[in-house]
């Protein structure tokens, strides 16, 4: 295995270009993707124009491997410049077994294809769009073959603004048609900052595309779907949109203009599924093609993130079946739960839970206290984390089918307390983990479960570490409890 080296760092401003090469086949070298790398690092930095090359190899098998090579040019290269770079690559590349090419111009991205024929018409695509300051950069990809359409002929438009999102869906629009490729797929997107290396370009914020909400991902018309984002963002400061064929999901800066939001978009397309949010309520409508959630599916989770709205909640998440409220500190974590136990949630809700920080809430175990249940069994989670607000990091989760409790104490001293606040509230058939404050839980040997109202210690995973408080720990709780 070998890892290149970057020679000249890349920024993401306009005038990067690259090419990615993958070789791939038998050498006369044991390390057969290393020496390619060399090969191609060491060619490819003569190229007229290059900057930089930087170079990968993977040795599969003993003379047997595969290389992958980025050359990195001068910035703003003329487009005479750039098709010759793509051609004295692609001759490079030419009569090397199993190798490929990719080029990326200005933040654009493209495959070499096997002919200059083919990579003109790509090319031109490219040469068409990097120019306008207002797009940093792409993804262009044509079929291998004339008249075909393998692979799906497509361009991605990476647009420097979100206010510039509908212009750039315009102009990748009208280069799909300009391009002469069938069936070619187009889409624009955009970060609300982004990021400076092309690299680290994925889940944008923004997004225009018309491949449809469908089980099969048919390409549509999202001419309505389009028009009603630009209406919402025109009114309302937009910090996030998802637009295509039959949807559109936008997030809104404040939570008090989702219902205008939501009327503007329902009007202007009333065939299209309209998910809206804003302020501190996500709602994540993933899921395949064809069965993603529409609004109806949020009624409940709607409703009970409305009570869970409050002064010290800094984040409301939302699926059909499912409610995580971040909050600041134990007390409104605590008094926000509450909230939601009085509100009577509907079985249809999965899950709900209620953190102290966000670090809680990704259960990190070292910081705050975390309170998940079922419906049915969520006033449990609750009555047991009142009494944990001295014994954090802290869990408490109750469902149907298991219930826990982690726990933490400073040592053996504060076991008596421990057990004085569970005993009244815990539930029979809990799990019960007690860690040390500073320590890895995991390993941890205060692990029991409570029986009938008898607390067992249960048999370790994986042998306690040599330490005389750990030993304790699980018998001192289980002897506590018990006597």
């Amino acid at each position: 295995m070998r890892r290149g080296e970057r020679r000249t760092p890349i920024g993401i401003a306009a005038g990067v270009v690259a090419a990615t090469l993958l070789l791939s086949g038998c050498s006369m070298h044991v390390d057969a993707g290393s020496a390619a790398a060399d090969e191609a690092e060491s060619a490819l930095s003569r190229i007229d124009g290059v900057a930089s090359v930087r170079a990968n190899g993977t040795n599969n098998l003993p003379f047997a491997g595969t290389a992958s090579a980025t050359v990195v040019t001068d910035d703003h290269l003329s487009d005479t410049a750039l098709h010759d770079l793509t051609d004295a690559v692609g001759r490079w590349v030419h009569g090397r077994h199993s190798t490929t090419a990719s080029i990326e111009a200005d933040g654009y991205r493209f495959p070499v294809r096997s002919t200059a024929v083919l990579n003109a018409r790509q090319l031109a695509v490219v040469d068409g769009l990097r120019h306008d300051d207002r797009w940093i950069g792409g993804d262009v990809q044509s079929p291998t073959a004339p008249g075909t359409v393998q692979p799906t002929p497509s361009i991605v438009l990476t647009v420097g603004k979100p206010a510039d999102l509908v212009a750039g869906w315009d102009a990748v629009r009208q280069a799909g048609a300009d391009s002469g490729w069938d069936e070619v797929e187009v889409s624009a997107e955009a970060w609300n900052a982004a990021p400076a290396d092309v690299v680290d370009r994925y889940h944008p914020d923004f997004t225009i595309a018309e491949t449809g909400d469908t089980a099969d991902a048919t390409r549509g018309d999202p001419t309505a779907e389009v028009e009603a984002f630009r209406q919402v963002q025109a009114a309302y400061p937009v910090t996030a949109a998802e637009v295509r064929p039959g949807r559109v999901h936008l997030h809104v800066r404040d939570l008090a203009d989702v219902p205008a939001a939501t009327a503007v978009v329902t009007r202007t397309a009333p065939d299209a599924v309209a998910v809206v949010d804003g302020g501190i309520v996500t709602k994540d409508d993933s899921g395949d093609p064809g069965e993603r959630p529409g609004p109806s599916a949020f009624t409940e989770v709607d409703r009970l993130a409305a009570v869970a709205t409050r002064d010290g909640v800094t984040a409301i998440t939302e699926k059909p079946a499912w409610l995580s409220v971040t909050a600041t500190g134990t007390d409104t974590a605590l008094a926000t739960a509450a909230a939601l136990v009085a509100a009577s949630p509907a079985t249809s809700m999965g899950t709900i839970e209620v953190a102290s920080s966000a670090a809680a809430l990704e259960d990190r175990g070292d910081d705050g206290l975390l309170i998940r249940g079922s419906p049915a069994r969520f006033v449990d989670a609750v009555r047991v984390a009142a009494q944990l607000p001295d014994f954090q990091p802290a869990r408490a989760a109750l469902f149907a089918t298991n219930a826990s409790v982690t726990v933490t104490v400073s040592g053996v001293d504060e076991v008596p307390a421990l057990v004085a606040a569970l005993k009244p509230v815990l539930p029979d058939g809990t799990r019960l983990q007690v860690g040390l404050r500073g320590e890895d839980s995991a390993a941890s040997a205060g692990q029991l479960t409570l029986h009938g109202g008898t607390m067992t210690v249960d048999e370790p995973r994986s042998p306690a570490a040599e330490d005389e408080t750990r030993s304790r720990l699980g018998p001192t709780v289980r002897d506590a409890w018990n006597g």
